[in-house]
């Protein structure tokens, strides 16, 4: 059988040299065949009008993109180390999050990893997670002890995370905690109350709210069998699952996504978007694909 492909996406900075080392680590753990990609501009329409200066511009367009292939698979070799290098190193044109995609899908790779630009999440890696094929790792730098944290909110889409969760927990030898956010709760309650607000009457509705989303919970990882911690939050979804995975030192963040014949959102659309984007650790968007309705003839 031919080996996994794992797809990382650099611009040569320091943030896709960071990619590099975690998607090699990746490939050695898993057995995966490690390629590179790095995209350029589309400069192919210089001068139209002068032929001779677009033939001299194509070929240094070729000299530079075989120097930066060069550049590339040294950055792989140096930063993957051996065992994980056996793949090409790609460059290729035009749009940075189109051109990712299209080599994702040509190379059947089972997951991409980009970097996370210092600050958050740079568009052309928001727009990979959104549109990619595969699961998508964000990879930021930081040495972390602590769990998997997968995020969930009972969708469907939760369903492959949670599973996802449990591999990359196995992977890292770490433990894994699901946690579920009861987005809202606080105002759901008071509007619940009647008026004048009975402040017990308040408690007992969210304390009942908490308790049905933690034996919810309880009740998918167990149907799942997966193993570990099972935590419930309430606030804002994201703000709750950040301050979570900065509490508990987590390895990495897992949420769900939607695959663009779908939704083409992740997960919690926004919310899941703003996780990716202040998380202090790397995230892994898992693809969840939704077939299309077959076509009346």
């Amino acid at each position: 059988m031919e080996p996994k492909t794992i797809l990382v996406a650099t611009d040569l900075s320091e943030t896709g040299d960071e990619a590099i080392r975690c998607a090699a680590a990746r490939a050695r753990a898993d057995g995966a065949r490690l390629v590179g990609v790095h995209v350029v501009p589309d400069l192919q329409r210089v001068a139209p009008l002068f032929p001779q200066v677009q033939a001299s511009a194509a070929v240094d367009l070729a000299r530079w993109h075989a120097d930066l292939a060069d550049e590339l698979a040294r950055r792989l070799a140096a930063e993957g180390g051996d065992g994980a290098t056996h793949g090409r190193a790609f460059v290729d044109e035009g749009s940075a999050a189109d051109r990712i995609i299209e080599r994702a899908e040509r190379l059947h790779a089972e997951l991409v990893v980009v970097g996370a630009r210092t600050g958050g999440l740079g568009r052309v890696a928001a727009q990979v997670v959104r549109h990619a094929p595969c699961p998508v790792l964000i990879a930021r730098a930081g040495a972390h002890a602590g769990p998997i944290l997968v995020a969930t909110d009972f969708s469907d889409p939760a369903f492959p995370a949670l599973v996802a969760g449990a591999a990359e927990a196995r992977r890292a030898t770490s433990g894994m905690v699901a946690i579920h956010v009861v987005d809202g709760l606080r105002a759901l309650v008071v509007m619940a109350t009647p008026i004048p607000l009975d402040l017990t009457a308040h408690e007992a509705v969210r304390q009942r709210a908490l308790a049905d989303g933690a034996r919810e919970l309880e009740e998918v990882m167990a149907r799942l069998e997966i193993q570990g911690e099972a935590l419930i939050d309430e606030g804002l979804p994201a703000e709750r699952v950040v301050a979570a995975a900065r509490r508990l030192d987590a390895r990495q963040i897992v949420v769900g996504s939607v695959g663009r014949d779908g939704l083409g959102r992740l997960l919690l659309g926004s919310v899941a978007e703003e996780i990716a984007h202040t998380a202090p650790c790397s995230v892994l968007a898992v693809r969840l694909h939704r077939r299309r309705a077959a076509s009346a003839s």
